[in-house]
């Protein structure tokens, strides 16, 4: 928890940080050192832009492990803004799972400033000096999050799709090269007809083969 309003937050340097010529370079090596962002967790507390097929976007996180002053009181991080998210995409395919609030994953840091690229999406110089800053970072989904359950599922068994309310598959040609089974209702629809259940279709002045048993 952070400390109290009337409490503030206590300096990292103790009573022997300048007490020799070892001590105080150490004090100050390991004061730089603090200053270097590489990785951590976060949860995701905003999406730019929400909703629809969009380029990649930005997400906001929230820094989970917390910053400790000199005396162990907990300083909790503020809030990161427009950090771009990772997608799995090469050229114009992509596999889309964009984050959701909420989602746990990890922001990586740059060694310099990354905010001329982000503008440009394009070979550019550093914004500024800032190196290793939380300002740079980049967020990639998928760590510490419960089970799912829609989901592409990929094994020695096969491949599984899971979901509660529907699949699309959506192009102007589609081959299936292999026996279909299918164990629910299937409805098809014909050029610019109606639906058909194909489970219920019946063509007239066809005969039902002869049963074995007659």
């Amino acid at each position: 928890m952070p400390p109290s309003d009337n409490t503030q937050p206590v300096p990292n340097q103790s009573e022997t940080s300048a007490s020799s010529d070892f001590n105080t370079q150490a004090f100050l090596m390991q004061s730089w050192i603090n200053k270097v962002n590489t990785i951590t967790l976060v949860k995701v507390v905003k999406i730019i832009p929400t909703g629809g097929l969009n380029a990649v976007g930005y997400v906001d996180v929230q820094p989970l492990v917390a910053q400790l002053d000199g005396a162990g009181n907990a300083m909790p991080h503020g809030i990161i803004h427009n950090l771009p998210y990772f997608r799995v995409q090469g050229g114009v395919s992509a596999v889309i799972i964009d984050p959701v609030i909420g989602d746990l994953g990890m922001a990586a840091f740059a060694s310099h400033d990354i905010s001329s690229v982000k503008e440009t999406r394009d070979q550019a110089n550093p914004g500024s000096r800032r190196r290793f800053d939380m300002a740079d970072g980049l967020y990639l989904g998928g760590f510490l999050n419960g089970n799912p359950t829609r989901y592409v599922k990929l094994s020695s068994d096969g491949i599984e799709l899971e979901d509660s309310s529907q699949i699309i598959l959506r192009s102007p040609k589609i081959v299936m090269d292999g026996e279909v089974m299918a164990t629910g209702e299937i409805t098809a629809r014909f050029g610019t007809g109606a639906s058909v259940t194909l489970t219920q279709h019946r063509h007239p002045g066809v005969n039902q083969p002869p049963s074995p048993n007659t």
